[in-house]
């Protein structure tokens, strides 16, 4: 009906559009669940009718740990970073089993949880743990990767609870945009007898193969290293950094890393904390946009907290500080495993006992 030139939609008329709207979004949301679901692309779900086009690597390290026998001693603990340890390196200084347990955009949270689940779940005896730290494993605002928040394996330790719960992040992926596209590229990969990533490449011992042919793509990226590393420290600040955000250290972070301390001294684990390196132009890079307080106030919190349990800790910030080249980096944040092995060797070289030695 037209009044004054204006176009007026009767009300039941309204209603129905509105209903049939909506009702068509729910039926387009209920299939691309029910899609997601049955082809479950990263293997979140029971049903397994199809490959998964990239697997838990939370859950895998879990499954690697599980099946390493003799079981360790030794934990190598952090983020991706801390993959360029090598766990032979560490058994070659101290004489005992080692895993490495890095893994992707690892927080606090994660540390606490896996040194917990070697203990209680595997019964792992533990009495040394290598960890390295980077103030962004304290970001006020960036979230546990999607990988952890979905597993009960490291969730169930966390204490308290995270404002975020893994059932209910399992429910809003099945409905995600990612996932569907993520679906796709499961069905493509079986149509052509491709396998799953994350579970390739990989040592019985956590330790991923750096120099392997083929792996990380170190021989494909050789031409392009200084551009790709160059990319990566102009994107780093905004993607993962975010300045605006990240204004101090997350005290729940905080409080989860005394909480870990506190469980390794109760266990008499020793403590050998590090400050992560990083590229020395990505440093500058954030130093650049105010990011050089945030580093003060890591080394420092650290220090102190693994001083008060009597662990060792140091400042590895510059990989010159334990002897490293500045340019053995495959990107702006993860070093070479000729760098790891010079760091751990400096980080170790005051291990003069080892727990359970009888040292004179």
């Amino acid at each position: 009906m037209m009044r004054s030139g204006i176009l007026h939609i009767e009300k039941p008329a309204a209603i129905a559009f509105w209903g049939t709207l909506l009702g068509s979004c729910a039926i387009v949301v209920a299939i691309v669940a029910v899609f997601n679901f049955i082809v479950n692309p990263y293997g979140l779900y029971p049903t397994n009718f199809l490959p998964k086009i990239s697997s838990s690597i939370f859950d895998y390290k879990v499954k690697l740990l599980s099946e390493f026998d003799p079981p360790p001693e030794v934990l190598i603990l952090g983020s991706s970073r801390a993959l360029c340890i090598d766990p032979d390196v560490v058994e070659e200084i101290t004489g005992r089993r080692c895993f490495n347990w890095a893994l992707w955009d690892s927080k606090i949270e994660i540390v606490y949880a896996s040194v917990r689940i070697a203990l209680e779940e595997f019964h792992d005896p533990i009495d040394l743990v290598i960890v390295g730290v980077e103030p962004e494993m304290f970001h006020l605002t960036n979230q546990l990767h999607a990988q952890a928040r979905t597993s009960t394996a490291y969730t169930k330790y966390f204490e308290p609870k995270p404002f975020y719960k893994p059932i209910v992040d399992k429910v809003l992926r099945t409905i995600s945009y990612g996932q569907l596209i993520s679906s796709l590229r499961s069905i493509r990969h079986a149509m052509r007898g491709m396998v799953s990533t994350n579970e390739s490449n990989w040592r019985d011992d956590g330790f991923r193969m750096f120099q392997e042919e083929g792996a990380w793509g170190i021989n494909e990226m050789e031409a392009n290293l200084d551009k790709m590393i160059e990319a990566g420290i102009n994107s780093y600040p905004e993607v993962v950094w975010k300045p605006d955000e990240f204004t101090d250290l997350s005290e729940f972070r905080k409080q989860y890393w005394n909480m870990f301390l506190d469980y390794c001294e109760e266990h008499q684990i020793q403590v050998y904390a590090f400050l992560q390196p990083v590229h020395p132009a990505l440093l500058d890079k954030l130093y650049e946009i105010g990011g050089e307080p945030l580093f003060e106030k890591t080394d420092e919190f650290v220090r102190d907290s693994v001083n008060r349990i009597h662990g060792v800790y140091r400042d590895y910030r510059n990989p010159e500080s334990f002897g490293g080249d500045p340019t053995a980096f495959y990107d702006e944040v993860h070093m070479l495993p000729s760098n790891g092995a010079l760091l751990v060797r400096d980080l170790l070289s005051g291990l003069d006992s080892y727990p359970g030695d009888n040292a004179e």
